[in-house]
């Protein structure tokens, strides 16, 4: 919405003065979101795209099949095991509710990020987000087995200092 990219303008002002960084506001779909990213130039090849929708990601990223960061990021629902293959319904329209359904399990992911010729490598300690490099580029660099499994970190929403997620000890000096 124009007010979330009024306020993005003025916490990046120096950086989209200089030409560095562009800002656009739209609603991603599976369906927009490739001519939206050639639309605005997006190169098919580029370093890092980070995918967090907080409920359609698996689609989003199914949606760039045609483009090839050599690294992605990408928001899987940790409350989901590491073994079961699981998203939720598409539904372009539909928005984050605040529950624990969103998204993709880390093993829907990995089959996708497999389909699209990437190598799940990791996961970050709060079970937040997963790390995927193209596997051209994995070679010997990363801890084998590229499996949901071996990767999974779960949900540790108390590293997060977010209003959505629950406090940390860090946070107010009282656990909550």
């Amino acid at each position: 919405d124009a007010e979330a990219e009024k306020a993005n303008a003025v916490l990046c002002a120096r950086h989209v003065a200089e030409g560095r960084l562009r800002l656009h506001s739209e609603h991603l779909t599976r369906e927009n979101i490739a001519s939206l990213f050639a639309r605005f130039d997006v190169p098919v090849e580029f370093d890092v795209l980070s995918l967090d929708i907080d409920r359609n990601t698996s689609f989003l990223w199914r949606g760039l099949a045609d483009y090839r960061p050599r690294v992605v990021v990408v928001e899987y629902n940790a409350a989901i095991p590491a073994m079961v293959d699981w998203e939720v319904e598409y539904d372009a329209s539909a928005v984050w509710d605040k529950s624990v359904y969103f998204g993709a399990s880390l093993n829907r992911l990995e089959r996708v990020g497999a389909s699209m010729g990437y190598d799940l490598v990791g996961c970050t300690l709060s079970g937040v987000n997963a790390f995927f490099v193209r596997n051209d580029l994995t070679g010997d660099k990363f801890a084998r087995p590229f499996t949901a499994e071996h990767h999974y970190e779960p949900s540790r929403h108390y590293l997060i200092r977010t209003p959505v997620h629950e406090r940390g000890f860090g946070d107010s000096g009282q656990p909550s």
